[in-house]
């Protein structure tokens, strides 16, 4: 196997349909046991959710056995599809897992065949909600097979792959799966004290947890308000760890877009962001004149500082991108809402969607509730999604004002710092200036050449170490002209300020160079008088820090010290 076929089986390779399989498999099973534990027929004066009692097959056990073995499958299923999680013999549970969702998948509808063609629905009844469950799971079971189907075919067979998950993905499964599981408890615990129906006792445990508090059920004995304690304290916990793992994942997925694109940057070279003046060195002649100077123009000169602009741009516009997103998918999710509910209600569309928000802003006034069975089990699945969500949305929104206000934190902390450098600049003499700028640039001319002699390794020494000298205040002065603070006077002039002391180092540098092409050349010009001064530069009308009029001497003196 060559190394472009490795690098495609990365074993931790992220992928969205295990995740989405992850989830909805929770969901199938709260849909699987509404049609053992109600009637599949109703009509409709006893329609409601509150009325509905606990019935079975009683003449005909088929249909029941039927669901019960479908449900065991899809509990076999399940189990291993966690264990795929685990990472645990990855290949095996997957089709583990294909198998059991597939068996669930037709024993089911075979159910409801089955159902069909024995019993006849009279005049004055008409299908229940648990008869309209059975399709609902049957399908969601259809689609999670498929989709972990699709997932082994289209990733080479799970080969070098994994789970799918990162850690924060499994973890999020994990969670979605223990609050689906702590419902199944409380329904159950709550239906043998109050005498509810499973659904009911589903709807009082989500409605429980959300913290929305419609306040239509609740519990009435001393036994059922005491486990009501202890399940509601655990089940808020659970919903906020939920909540907790989905904004993980989310600022996972933009941490990794985010790293993909540094390292998209990285990869390009730095031939690609740093392109300064190429300067040609003419050695055709053996004169001991300068060498040529061939200016080239580039375009295009970015810095580092352009590239961190540029990924904190990428970062924002990712984040506004997503806000949209998460925001279109929150509003689409409360109009589909507020029309399934005024389908099944008959309500108002208005009133509807009112009570979707109170609902899923979890304000929960309690006027405005769900009655029908229908109603309720949409609304139990309904409440699951919406929980993740709103999630999204309100992780988007904090990442993403987050981000705004450090940002112009930062830039109001790096003008007030520009500021306050330009404050402490103390004026000079335009005189002294004019006397001493061009004399300093000889000097520190001198500086390089003293005890050098005739050794070309000291001069070239010296040519390195100018030259990352000259690299460093290039960089400063493109950091400095390419900040944000165009609109500032002073900030302006000290730009102008730094352009023009750049002319200077670089007349100094072609000096040096023109020094060591002599040297070179013959090594008996040792002499800083047979090399033409560099030419006068005009002076700025701009305030000159003393830090600037230090720097050089700085820099020469240690050069003198490392000699």
């Amino acid at each position: 196997m060559g190394v472009s076929e490795e690098s495609d089986y990365n074993y931790y390779s992220l992928r969205l349909l295990p995740m989405a399989a992850g989830i909805l498999a929770p969901i199938c099973i709260l849909l699987s046991i509404p049609p053992l534990t109600g009637d599949w027929m109703s009509n409709s004066l006893n329609d409601q959710v509150i009325d509905l009692t606990p019935t079975q097959f009683s003449q005909d056990t088929t249909i029941p056995w039927l669901l019960r073995v479908g449900l065991i499958c899809l509990f076999l299923a399940h189990i291993s599809l966690l264990l795929r999680f685990l990472e645990r013999h990855v290949v095996w549970n997957t089709w583990i897992s294909i198998v059991g969702y597939f068996l669930n998948t037709c024993l089911t509808i075979s159910a409801i065949v089955y159902f069909s063609t024995r019993y006849t629905i009279p005049s004055d009844e008409h299908f229940s909600g648990e008869y309209y469950s059975t399709y609902a799971s049957s399908a969601l079971s259809f689609i999670i097979c498929l989709l972990l189907i699709i997932d082994y075919f289209r990733h080479n067979r799970l080969r070098g792959k994994g789970s799918g998950l990162s850690r924060n993905q499994r973890i999020l499964v994990f969670m979605f799966i223990l609050v689906t599981m702590w419902s199944v408890v409380g329904a159950i615990v709550m239906g043998t004290f109050e005498g509810w129906t499973f659904t009911r006792g589903i709807y009082f445990s989500l409605v429980t947890m959300t913290t929305i508090g419609f306040g239509d059920f609740a519990p009435t004995s001393a036994a059922a308000q005491g486990f009501n304690i202890f399940f509601t304290s655990i089940g808020i916990i659970m919903i906020g760890m939920l909540i907790a793992f989905i904004r993980s994942v989310i600022l996972e997925s933009f941490q990794a877009a985010y790293s993909a694109r540094v390292a998209k940057i990285g990869a390009l070279g730095l031939d690609n962001f740093y392109t300064l003046t190429v300067q040609t060195f003419s050695r055709s002649t053996k004169s001991r004149q300068p060498s040529t100077i061939v200016n080239e123009k580039v375009t295009n000169i970015p810095t580092i500082q352009d590239q961190e602009r540029e990924l904190k741009n990428a970062q924002v516009s990712q984040y506004i991108r997503q806000l949209n997103f998460s925001a279109f998918s929150l509003f689409l999710f409360w109009f589909l809402g507020a029309a399934i509910f005024c389908w099944l209600e008959g309500w108002d569309y208005f009133t509807a969607f009112y009570f979707c928000f109170i609902s899923f802003t979890t304000i929960g006034y309690g006027d405005i509730t769900v009655k029908l069975f229908a109603s309720v089990v949409v609304f139990c699945v309904y409440s699951l999604i919406g929980l993740v969500t709103m999630a999204y949305f309100i992780s988007v929104a904090t990442e993403l004002f987050s981000t705004l206000i450090e940002r112009h934190s930062d830039r109001i902390e790096n003008k007030h710092r520009n500021k306050s450098k330009l404050y402490s600049k103390e004026p000079s003499s335009s005189s002294g200036s004019k006397s001493t700028d061009p004399e300093r640039d000889i000097e520190l001319l001198k500086s390089l050449e003293i005890n050098t002699g005739n050794e070309q390794r000291d001069l070239l020494l010296k040519l390195l170490t100018m030259t990352e000298f000259y690299h460093e205040e290039m960089t400063h002065l493109f950091k400095s002209t390419q900040a944000d603070i165009a609109d500032d006077d002073r900030e302006a002039q000290l730009n102008a300020h730094h352009l023009e002391k750049m002319k200077k180092y670089e007349n100094i540098y072609t000096q040096l160079i023109n020094l060591c092409n002599s040297k070179l050349k013959d090594d008996s010009t040792s002499t800083i008088s047979e090399i033409e001064e560099p030419p006068s530069i005009r002076l700025v009308k701009t305030i000159i820090s003393e830090s600037e009029k230090n720097l050089i001497h700085q820099n020469s003196s240690k050069i003198e010290n490392e000699d």
